[in-house]
Order: structure tokens, then sequence, then C-alpha cells
């Protein structure tokens, strides 16, 4: 049996995780928690059959988190740990259903005795437990799932019409919908926050069908997000179920992308056509081209732009958005490598939440808050880098500045990419760098004037103009006045 361990003290964690043969007794600790608020967290994540708790804890203490848990499942058992001092409170958990308590001056000891009587009690009513939890329902949940997942080969050959349900779950999955008979099915899955009912029927006409599953929608409804569900349209064969799913999650995407805009009840068949577009217009290496070129900003906006059209992009399914998204991954793991940033975990990490999710805005929201703190990183690294490289333009343009600069040659000449070169650039003198070069310009033209009596035309050459109009022109638009107004009034 699964247990979860709460207790806020470091060393007693570690010690009923660690000391304690768990295995010998019949548990396995599935999650371990710091305090009330973190293990009600965890055991929604968990759903273990025992939770072990401390009673005092911060944040949110053991009584009120078993009130809560056993508010979700009644099923679940828990056991407190108590001092003497908390005996009172020990009682008061005895009262909303706690399976026992323990005292920590002994608790080793008496973990053992409790644990087996609990491990006996749970075995006894493990065999008691309704049809929907035999081992027939679990064959038939891992059947729908290889269906689900486009595995199906004669798992669900008997039936001759089935559909999908979805819905983002809120919580913990709706009770009591799970029904098998010879001639009608319901049995679900959850991947993350997913939810996937697949229906079946053998010998039922079109309308009892639909009256079925407008049953089911009714029962399940208040557990998910604003009590909405995709339907899929009706298909013959476990071979198109997946695509029938496929279809359910998209539209569920489209309806949570369009707040208020389709209806609770969603149908493929009524609703998915209308809002489907062509694919995205970005491809895959406008995506990844900003990175390399240090332009961070705009390789996450089109990552957003990318996934924000997929969601409702007719040849774009969740299984193409995972591969992007994937693929954007191993794009930024390169650039992270490069800047001598560990990216093993990073990845690993994110693949995983990408594995699970059959959302394409999930996908997107997964990889977008993961690039997030990463490029932060990156660009701090590479700005840090390229500073030496603006002082040496800068440098450059005080030596240069009679010359005709392009802002491509500056950049060229200290290795930076021109949007790159232009971002640290301002950052680093506080202006842009056409303005640096006018102002170091129109400083230098300010002195000939005064201290020379060159031409105009000359000035203009010397301060790297080479058309006296166009820099009488600019002149004029910095000082306010004409170079020959300057001259006279200075």
């Amino acid at each position: 049996y699964t247990l979860m361990i709460v207790e806020d003290e470091g060393i007693i964690r570690s010690g009923l995780t660690d000391t304690i043969d768990w295995a010998s007794l019949g548990f396995a600790v599935v999650a371990v928690a710091q305090n009330g608020e973190d293990g009600l967290i965890k055991y929604k994540e968990s759903k273990p059959d025992v939770v072990l708790t401390d009673i005092r804890m911060p944040k949110m203490d053991g009584l009120t988190m078993a009130k809560r848990i056993k508010a979700i499942s009644n099923e679940t058992q828990i056991v407190l740990l108590s001092g003497y001092d908390e005996f009172s409170y020990a009682r008061q958990g005895i009262e909303i259903g706690v399976y026992s308590y323990i005292l920590k001056l002994n608790m080793f000891d008496d973990i053992q005795r409790v644990f087996i009587g609990l491990s006996a009690e749970l075995d006894k009513s493990k065999k008691d437990q309704q049809y929907y939890s035999s081992l027939e329902h679990y064959k038939i949940r891992a059947r729908v799932e290889k269906v689900l997942a486009g595995q199906g080969h004669g798992q669900l050959s008997y039936l001759d019409k089935m559909a999908v349900i979805a819905g983002v779950l809120k919580d913990a999955p709706p009770a009591s919908i799970y029904c098998a008979m010879e001639n009608f099915l319901c049995a679900y899955s959850v991947k993350g926050n997913m939810f996937t009912a697949l229906v079946g029927a053998k010998g039922m006409s079109d309308k009892q069908f639909d009256d079925r599953l407008l049953e089911l929608i009714g029962r399940m409804r208040q557990s998910f997000v604003k009590e909405r569900v995709a339907i899929s349209a009706v298909v013959t064969s476990e071979q198109a179920v997946r695509q029938a799913a496929a279809s359910a999650y998209k539209l569920l995407d489209i309806a949570r992308a369009n707040e208020d805009r389709l209806p609770s009840i969603l149908y493929c068949d009524r609703d998915l056509d209308n809002w489907l577009t062509r694919s995205p217009q970005l491809t895959y290496e406008d995506i990844v081209r900003p990175l390399p070129l240090m332009r961070y900003d705009h390789f996450l906006s089109c990552c957003v732009q990318w996934f924000d059209q997929a969601i409702r992009a007719r040849d774009v399914d969740m299984d193409q958005a995972r591969t992007m998204a994937n693929r954007i991954l191993l794009e930024l793991c390169d650039a992270m490598d490069e800047a001598g940033l560990e990216h093993i975990e990073f990845l690993s990490d994110r693949e995983g939440e990408l594995k699970d999710s059959l959302s394409i805005m999930d996908m997107g929201s997964i990889l977008i808050k993961g690039c997030k703190p990463v490029l932060k990183t990156l660009e701090k690294i590479n700005f840090h880098q390229a500073g030496a490289a603006i002082e040496e333009a800068v440098r450059y343009v005080d030596r240069n500045y009679n010359q005709p600069l392009s802002i491509d040659e500056v950049a060229s000449r200290v290795h930076l990419s021109v949007p790159y070169f232009s971002s640290c650039f301002k950052k680093l003198t506080g202006m842009n760098y056409s303005v640096y070069l006018r102002k170091k310009r129109m400083k230098q033209a300010c002195k000939l004037l005064k201290e020379t009596s060159l031409r105009i035309y000359d000035i203009a050459h010397r301060v790297g103009y080479s058309d006296d109009k166009h820099f009488s022109k600019m002149f004029s638009k910095h000082m306010g006045m004409s170079p020959n107004t300057y001259r006279k009034e200075g």
C-alpha cells in the first residue's frame, strides 16, 4: 500500500522515511511533505492509501489536512503522530475518522504495531471492494489506455460505436462513472489534469447512445474546470479512437483560449470545424533563428506565437506540438551548453512534463515557463561578455567618426550580430548607436566651427558627412540652428 509521510522536523522526517523497513510492513513511501499545506498538494498528486502525519506543523496543521483529505476521499487512512501534550488533538483526529495515533516517545515500536494492523485491515477492505475496483476493472482500464494511445488491436472489438468525453480536472476524477456490461462500457484515463472517458456500446441505437453520453456528462461536469467537456465524434473502430480523442483535446484547448465564446458542452461534430484555421505561419527555423543571435525576447515571442496558432491549426495535433516543443528545447540546450550551463536535468524535467501533457495549450505553457529563467541567465552571461565588445566598438567610433561607419561594419568588427550589438550598445551607453555616432560628430563639428575658419563643406567631410546639405540639416536638427548661425553666435 502507498504511504505519504508529513512531518515538519527534518530529522524525524528522515528517520521515518529511511530508518523504518516499510516494505516488510507492506507499504511503499510515495510522497514526503514538510507541512499540511505541502501535504495536501502532494496527496492530490500521489493519492496514497495511508497518510502518516504530525499534528502540530506550520502553515497547516495535521488535523486540518486530515479533514480536507477525508473530504476528498474517506477511504484514505490517516495515522497521527503526537506528543503527550497533544493528546486532546489526537482525540479530535479519531473523531474525524483517523485510523490511529502514535506517541512520538515510542513511535518506532508503535509504528510496527499500528501498521501491521492497518495492513491487515486494508487487505480485508480490498477484498470487499465493489466490482469497479476489481482486477477486471483494471484490466479494462489498461485496455482503454492502449486504445487511447493508438495501440488498440482487438482490445475492445466487441463494441460497435465509441466516443470520447474529455475535460480538464479541477481536482479528483468524478466518482462512480465506471461501468462495464455486456453491451456498454465507460472507463476513464487521467494524465496530468486531463480526464478522458471512453464510452462504447454494442447494439444501441444512436439515440440511446447519445442519451447515455448526456447522462454520464451530467454526472461528470462538476469535476471539470468551468464544468466544460468536449465530446468527440462517434467512431466505429478502436483504431479511430485516438484521433477522436485528439479532436476532443483540441476543441478543449480552443475553448480555453477563447473564454466564454464557446458553450460548456462542446461537440466536435458541431463546433470544431468552425474554429480551425491554417497552419502556424512560423516554421521551426523561424523560431530558433533568434537564439544564436542572442535575441532572446524575439525567440520567446516566436514560441508563444507558434503555440497560440497551433491550438487552432487544422493540421497540428498534440503529438506534433510535443515534437516541436522538444525540438525547441534541444536547441535551447545547445545554447546552454555553449554558455557552460548544465542542461541535462533541465531537459529531462521538461521532456517529462511534455510527455504527460495532452493539451497543446499546456505544452506551450510548459515550454515558455521552462525557457524564461534559462533565457534570463543566458542574457546575463552574454551581456557580461558583450560589455568588452561594446567598449571596443565605442573606442573604434571615437577614433573613426569621420569615416562612413555603418552599424553593420562596427558590429562585425566586434563579432556581434547587428540586433544583439544594437541592444547591448543601448543598454551600456544609454543611447542607440546612430544617436551616439551623431552626437560624436556634432560635438566635433561644433569645435571646428568655433576654432577654425574651415568652410561648412570641409567641416562636413571632416566629421564623416559626404553631403554638406545633409550635414547642415542634421546639425540644425541637433543644435536648433544652422552651422553658420552657430559660428556667428559663437
